[in-house]
């Protein structure tokens, strides 16, 4: 069921209509505020749009260095799970 979640990113307040968790949208959003943060700091005439596509470029490439990484875990593990099997098999056989 819908239902209405106000988040603050950048001084902005968005309503969202979601089924999800209303302190999981908070969390979301005060990470990208910091984000947004980080890239004010210091920087005078950047505006707000500058500095969302910079923080979403920023979150994106958290998002894809974290996949690639849990795709090379999975790999390690597959290919660990392989060689028990094998093993397993051999001294079974």
């Amino acid at each position: 069921m819908k239902r209405e979640v106000t988040i603050t990113v950048a001084g902005q307040a968005l309503t969202l209509r979601t089924d999800e968790n209303e302190r999981y949208l908070k969390k979301l959003a005060e990470h990208v505020d910091e984000h947004m943060k980080e890239l004010t700091r210091g920087q005078r005439g950047t505006t707000t749009l500058n500095v969302a596509i910079l923080a979403a470029l920023n979150v994106a490439d958290e998002y894809f260095k974290l996949r690639e990484a849990a795709e090379e875990a999975n790999a390690s593990i597959d290919a660990l799970a392989g060689e028990l099997e094998s093993s397993m098999a051999k001294a079974a056989g």
